[in-house]
């Protein structure tokens, strides 16, 4: 993925972000978020998600968006529609959950677990975060989903430490973003006022330049008297 992002070409790519090792029955990945259980880590895992989203937007010239159809289905059809536009790599990572999540959709939207955006480095506004702020608490909707709520059983001594860190991780990932649209923003903004006050330097250059010197002419008695002279 990375290779042929680093290319430059003008290609779409889909991820769909199970965050296991689905092709292969379900083994825990780095996509897989601190203290989610999967097979070869069924006491949680204890190291934080891959943020591959951020790692993809360190090359500026790449389009990048987080989707996830059971959250934002409006979202979802913008980033594919700009994704086919933009000229040059692009690459959507669609939350894709499958069936050892087991949680219900209706909750994709109310918590700080997935951060949605669409990132265009082409726009006028390149960073657009499409996710509500959080009204939903990060632990309550974890816990519906069997990966999680299995560590009540298989490591109980360590779930709260778990799932704490879990949501700090969730918390990071969006600050991150925040603060990322933040200085796009003040970049383009900055962007904006030195293209006016070079505008505005070529305009007084200009102004200078089409203004035609006054000649001065010097006379002095001598050449007045010489100038009698000739005229007799």
């Amino acid at each position: 993925l990375d290779h042929i992002v680093a290319s430059g070409e003008n290609v779409n790519i889909l991820v769909l972000d199970t965050e296991v090792y689905s092709n292969t029955g379900g083994q825990t990945s780095k996509a897989t978020p601190r203290g989610a259980t999967a097979k070869f880590n069924m006491t949680g895992k204890t190291t934080k998600k891959k943020d591959l989203a951020s790692m993809l937007m360190t090359y500026k010239d790449v389009y990048v968006a987080t989707v996830a159809m059971g959250a934002n289905p409006d979202q979802c059809v913008n980033a594919f529609v700009e994704a086919e536009k933009y000229n040059g790599p692009s690459v959507i990572i669609a939350y894709a959950p499958c069936i050892n999540h087991g949680y219900t959709m209706r909750y994709s939207q109310q918590h700080s677990y997935n951060t949605l955006f669409r990132y265009n480095p082409n726009a006028k506004e390149p960073m657009k975060l499409d996710s509500y702020d959080p009204t939903m608490n990060y632990r309550d909707y974890v816990e519906t989903e069997n990966r999680f709520a299995i560590l009540e059983k298989v490591n109980k001594a360590n779930k709260n430490a778990l799932l704490n860190l879990s949501e700090k991780d969730a918390e990071n990932r969006r600050a991150a973003y925040l603060n990322q649209q933040k200085l796009i923003k003040e970049k383009e903004q900055n962007k904006k006022e030195n293209k006016a006050v070079k505008a505005e330097k070529v305009a007084k250059t200009t102004t200078k330049s089409t203004k035609k010197p006054q000649k001065v002419v010097k006379t002095s008695a001598n050449s007045t008297k010489t100038a009698k002279k000739s005229t007799k």
